[in-house]
């Protein structure tokens, strides 16, 4: 319950034996630390990023925490290889051994559908919770909506919301047996019904996210007998969390970079507290979970012999961050987008840049590397459109700039401007082929479309796209850009931004506040750097060459001022210093860049 409050015991106990027994002496204060993780996208070993935690970490932290436990807020078992290629299973695997008790399903977590969520909440020795996803036309729940727990004598309820968004945030295809209800009516239902069963705290679980339209504040708001919502979705860093009212909403950034924590007190009043530890931390002060690493190793030895395979080589970083890729043209978008088009043959593609999921350093690019770009399960379709469509299709591709926002399209075929500045659905300025406007009001020429089976089915809001005609299948994302990146169809030595989408709107001289504090401006696209080819050796007479880009990296050689090596790849370390990967006959090493003129 919201508060525990002693003194109407200790008057019970003066009625019926006469004693009177002060609140301080009925009992001692309990203190209970929930532990929690979000946003995890399959990042689940320390491995996956360079300060991702790990659930080995994890698992010991948990452990050795008195009257701990660990819940999981969503979009977890899905997003890299490393759970990819077990449809799940690894992930939740891990999760067990590492001492879970419950989670709730995250958009991400329905992307190999809802039948195989269901087998892999069997398969987990945690519970799912989902308060408002129901069966289609019925009142049904397809999850447990609630559960308690007794941790040290108090009784914990917990209960399970997924956001609303899923249909137009996982393929449509994933959820369509099932809907997603209220999340405020669900709220109340379960808090009525924990209420019911006399738990001492309430605890939401949800995929809600910190900003949008079904955001934790308004719930909290809404449904002020939860105690503490520990939430997810929005990739959110909250250090000491966020009061609304007396509701406590937590949330832990993403990829297991950071794992929440909240030490709840029960005594005469109920206290929260909330702290994020983070790699670090937990690498110094704890030693991995032994059952856990063995886990994580047997996982990584069954994929590594396929995902280590390489299939192409680039010279220059294929930059995918969230932050560039989602407001802007990036090369490797135009890849993905110029993969479709080049394999379905199309006039058109669009890619919404929310499912690209990763960077591709310079240098192999392998099936691991590929697959961490497009994790997801979605295949390709070609549809017939006409300019009107086009144009309806970018203005819901650039609604929500300059926020990053998965709709976002890298595009192939065409270029488009627009104005970010503009009111929503007057944004898109002029879409040009080959140089000649398109109309926007034209709704009889036809051309064709290649996108993916997500779009196609209204996700990540083109529902424009819902009733077109279909005119071609192929096959899925990943394959048809490994395809297209092992062709002679493209250089990958000669990639740049081209100008395919220009953003040429100004920002106004004054911003709302409110709006100020949510949107920043995307930062500009990282320079493509294309290696020449050739340089001549300039300003050293005889220059060393080393086994590795850095001053401090053995030398391996000498090339003398005037010799012509071959560029073979080039970095950027700290300080923008940039070193290039020379080769001279039988001699191959780095050199720093100042000492070399590119041809």
């Amino acid at each position: 319950m919201k508060k525990v409050t002693l003194l109407l015991l200790a008057l019970l106990l003066t009625l019926s034996f006469g004693i009177l027994v002060s609140a301080d002496e009925a009992t001692d204060d309990v203190t209970i630390t929930i532990f929690h993780t979000n946003d995890m996208h399959g990042r689940l070993h320390d491995g996956s990023n360079d300060d991702t935690i790990g659930l080995d970490y994890i698992a010991s932290i948990v452990a050795s925490t008195e009257n701990a436990i660990i819940v999981d807020a969503g979009d977890t078992i899905h997003g890299i290889p490393f759970v990819n290629f077990s449809g799940g299973e690894n992930a939740v695997t891990l999760m067990s051994a590492a001492g879970y008790s419950f989670m709730a399903p995250g958009n991400h977590d329905f992307n190999f559908g809802v039948e195989r969520l269901i087998e892999l909440n069997e398969l987990a020795d945690f519970t799912v919770l989902a308060a408002n996803v129901f069966w289609n036309d019925t009142d049904e729940l397809v999850f447990d909506a609630y559960a308690t727990m007794e941790v040290a004598g108090i009784t914990l309820g917990f209960f399970g919301l997924a956001t609303p968004e899923t249909p137009i945030v996982t393929h449509p295809a994933n959820v369509a047996d099932i809907y997603f209800g209220d999340i405020t009516e669900a709220a109340n239902a379960a808090v009525a019904a924990l209420l019911d069963l006399d738990v001492d705290v309430i605890i939401a679980i949800t995929h809600l996210g910190f900003v949008g339209t079904y955001n934790t504040q308004d719930l909290a708001a809404a449904v002020p007998e939860i105690d503490l919502i520990i939430d997810g979705h929005s990739h959110t860093t909250l250090p000491e969390g966020y009061w609304v009212g007396d509701v406590l909403i937590v949330q832990a950034y993403e990829h297991g970079k950071s794992l929440g924590r909240v030490d709840i007190t029960v005594g005469a009043e109920l206290t929260m507290v909330a702290s994020l530890i983070d790699q670090e931390y937990a690498q110094e002060n704890f030693e991995r979970a032994p059952e856990v690493v063995a886990l994580i190793e047997e996982m990584i030895a069954e994929i590594e012999a396929f995902s280590t395979v390489v299939v192409a080589y680039t010279p220059v970083l294929l930059e995918g961050d969230r932050r560039y890729i989602r407001t802007q043209e990036l090369p490797l978008g135009n890849l993905v987008a110029d993969a479709f088009t080049w394999s379905s043959g199309a006039d058109f593609a669009i890619m919404n840049s929310g499912a690209i999921r990763d960077t591709i350093e310079a240098g192999d690019i392998t099936f691991g590397d590929v697959s961490r770009v497009l994790p997801f399960i979605n295949y390709l379709e070609v549809i017939e459109i006409t300019p009107a469509v086009l144009f309806a299709a970018l203005e819901n591709g650039v609604s929500l700039w300059p926020v990053d926002n998965g709709r976002f399209p890298q595009v192939s075929g065409f270029a488009f401007s627009f104005d970010g500045f503009a009111e929503p659905g007057s944004r898109v300025l002029e879409v040009t082929v080959n140089g000649v406007a398109l109309d926007r009001n034209d709704t009889t020429t036809v051309y064709t479309l290649a996108i993916t089976d997500f779009k196609a089915s209204g996700g990540d809001g083109y529902d424009m796209f819902i009733d077109l005609v279909r005119v071609g299948q192929d096959g899925l994302m990943s394959d048809l850009f490994t395809a297209y990146i092992t062709s002679d169809a493209v250089d990958l030595t000669a990639l740049e931004i081209e100008g395919r989408m220009v953003q040429v709107g100004e920002a106004p001289e004054v911003v709302e506040e409110e709006y100020a504090e949510v949107v920043t401006l995307p930062a500009p696209a990282p320079e493509v750097v294309v290696p020449a080819g050739y340089a001549t050796v300039v300003n050293a007479d005889l220059l060393h060459v080393r086994a590795n880009a850095g001053a401090s990296a053995n030398v391996v050689g000498t090339v003398a001022r005037g010799d012509v090596v071959v560029i073979l790849d080039s970095v950027t370390l700290t300080g923008g210093h940039v070193w290039y990967q020379i080769q001279l006959g039988d001699l191959v090493g780095w050199s720093f860049g100042r000492f070399l003129e590119l041809a």
